[in-house]
This record gives C-alpha cells, structure tokens and sequence, in this order.
C-alpha cells in the first residue's frame, strides 16, 4: 500500500475514533478518579475493586473510573492538567510529558512491562519491514529498531488505528497491546534481545493523593493484587471477567514467553 493509502487509513479511524473529553463521566462519582487504559494494565485496577475492594475497604470514598482509549491524546492531558483526575495508568511517554508540564503529578514507577507486542504478517518481507507504531509513544519506536534494526520503518498513526491498519495490510506489522494481538493474524515475537523488558505502562499520582491515608492502603492491596495476577488461573479468570475474555492455555503459555508482568510501582525503586 502506498503512503496516501496509509494516511487514508488513519484519518478514516481518526473519524471513527473522536470522542468527547473524559468530563462527560458522572459527576461526583467518586472522591478520588483513576485513569484507566482500555487494555491489558486496565486490568490491574479493574481486579482491585472488583476481587480486592478497593472501592469500599481501602479508600473511604468510592473509586471513579476512567477509561482511557489513548493516554497520549490532547483529551486525556487536558483532563489531567485540569484536575479532572488524580491517578491514572498512562504510558512512559505520556507520563513523562505530564509532569514536564504539571509539578502536581509524580511517576511512582511501573505497573506493567512488556505488554506491548508487536505482530508480523505472514507475508512480511525480510528487509525494510514497516510498522506500525502509536504516535507519541516513542519507546515503541525503540522496540521496532530493537527487533529488526535501522532499516526497519516505524508508522506512527493514531493509536486506535494500529491494529485496523494491520488488519487492512497497509504496514507489515504492528506494535500494540497483547490482548489485541492475540486475536490479529501474524506471528507475536517479542522485541528486543533475550531478556530485555520493556516498561509498558506507569503508575502516575497527583501528590495531594500521597500525603493521604489512604495512599499507604491503596497500594499495599495493589501489592497482592500484582503477585496474584501474576498467576495463570487468576489471571485467566480474572481476564475472563474484565474483558469477558477466555485466554486458552496456548495463550498463556504465549504471555509466560512474552515476559508480559504486572509490576508494583515501588519494586522498581532501589
């Protein structure tokens, strides 16, 4: 496919995908609201009010969710920047440019490593391959020159528009979340070297957050919800809830080889 069809396939998802700002959720729904990526590190918070009640035992006031389609977004800054939300799960790079831009916020640390993937057509040629990569995520740009070296050719689009540009062959591979490359038609490699993680996600908290009781209980439960999720049966079932999602037991053997984990945002620290 030519580069004008590639850019016919992003502004077609940059249509299907506009949506309004994260204020559009109910008001005073919860005292404090989470930013939450509508993929596999959502499911760490989605696990922790649902198994561990963390909406009713650890925080004295209930928890809003937010869901978040693309961390990197003007919407998703702006709905920080403002106040809008206190914590959320977001990307290093978007984490980054975040408190670049507002001391209010600090990056605790990962909450999950190697989650993205990338996914190579079956007819992908050995040289020059391209692929496709979320714009504004520049570690995945990293990740594709890690696995197939200088000649290969990041294609930043709009990160809704990865995997439908896949789907309609306009690049030769993809690199996006594992639980949509489970279900795309390729081979799931891991990038990089043996051994190499890749942080995928980050825990970021507004600092009034952490001066709060509930800060210190939040994350203690986060804690045994990492080590439980880390587990093939929880992981499955709790997956089977949150994504009404049924991993097989190739899938899981796919996500032990990928190295894919959920991480605590302290452990990281020294």
């Amino acid at each position: 496919m030519t580069k004008w069809g590639i850019c016919a396939v992003a502004c077609t998802v940059l249509f299907l995908s506009a949506c309004g700002p994260p204020s559009s959720a109910p008001e005073n729904a919860g005292k404090w609201k989470i930013g939450v990526p509508d993929e596999s590190a959502g499911l760490i918070v989605d696990y922790l009010i649902h198994e561990k009640g963390a909406n009713c035992t650890v925080v004295d006031s209930a928890i809003s969710v937010y869901p978040i389609k693309d961390c990197c977004t003007a919407n998703m800054e702006w709905a920080l920047s403002s106040g809008e939300l206190d914590m959320a799960i977001m990307c290093p790079d978007a984490a980054a440019r975040l408190i670049q831009k507002d001391a209010r916020f600090a990056i605790l640390g990962p909450c999950m490593i190697n989650s993205d993937i990338i996914v190579l057509a079956p007819a992908a040629p050995k040289a020059g391959l391209r692929i496709a990569v979320s714009h504004r995520r520049h570690f995945q740009r990293q990740m594709v020159y890690s696995a197939f070296g200088p000649d290969s050719r990041p294609v930043p689009m709009l990160h809704a528009g990865v995997a439908f540009a896949y789907a309609k062959g306009a690049v030769d591979g993809a690199v996006l979340d594992v639980l949509k490359g489970f279900y795309l038609n390729g081979k799931m490699i891991q990038p990089g070297e043996t051994g190499q993680d890749w942080t995928t996600y980050v825990f970021v908290v507004k600092k009034a957050f952490q001066q709060t009781p509930d800060f210190k209980n939040f994350f203690a439960l986060l804690q045994d919800a990492v080590h439980e999720l880390n587990q093939p049966g929880p992981l499955k079932q709790a997956l089977k809830k949150y994504r009404k999602t049924e991993l097989t037991d190739e899938m899981v053997e796919q996500w032990k080889t990928l190295n894919i984990k959920f991480v605590h945002p302290f452990d990281s620290r020294p």
